[in-house]
């Protein structure tokens, strides 16, 4: 059977779209996931989206009792869309869906270390403190919730979502 390759893209605002859609869901299980490490280790399921309100209420929040519980889901969510519509911008080059998924690892790593690595030391100190090997996983798997918004569409239109190849005879 041939196949034929789809060269149709979809536009910036398709792909803003699905970044959308793609963040909110990857966010939600990055925050199910949050929530099962935070519990397994005996800590109240507030303390994650406390620590990210001090993104926008400083460090000194947490130890003022000025951390908020809706500013940090509301702030969690944000940037999960953000970073969503970010791979959206990406998504066009990616010609596979082997691709997108590999990029969405990379990206998710990537977040991690912009994050982590380079803003929680210069300005989010809070941050600092955390299981730096879980947060990576959890960047990672987010990177990859991520890319599923994206296979099949753009170039990759018409690619199954998984493709395994038998043995040619």
């Amino acid at each position: 059977m041939a196949h034929i390759r789809v060269t149709e893209e979809t536009t910036l605002s398709g792909r803003m779209a699905r970044g959308v859609v793609g963040g909110i869901l990857a966010g939600v299980a990055f925050a199910a996931l949050v929530g099962w490490n935070v519990t397994a280790n005996d800590i109240s399921l507030r303390t994650p989206f406390l620590a990210i309100s001090t993104i926008v209420l400083g460090d000194h929040a947490l130890a003022t009792g000025e951390a908020d519980l809706a500013i940090g889901l509301m702030v969690h969510f944000a940037i999960s869309i953000f970073y969503g519509m970010g791979f959206g911008l990406i998504s066009s080059w990616l010609r596979t869906n082997g691709t997108v998924a590999l990029v969405g690892a990379l990206y998710g790593a990537v977040i991690y270390l912009l994050d982590f690595r380079v803003f929680a030391p210069l300005w989010f100190n809070t941050f600092e403190y955390v299981d730096q090997s879980f947060e990576l996983l959890i960047h990672v798997l987010y990177g990859l919730v991520v890319a599923l918004a994206f296979y099949s569409s753009d170039v990759r239109k018409g690619e199954p979502f998984i493709k395994i190849s038998g043995a040619r005879r």
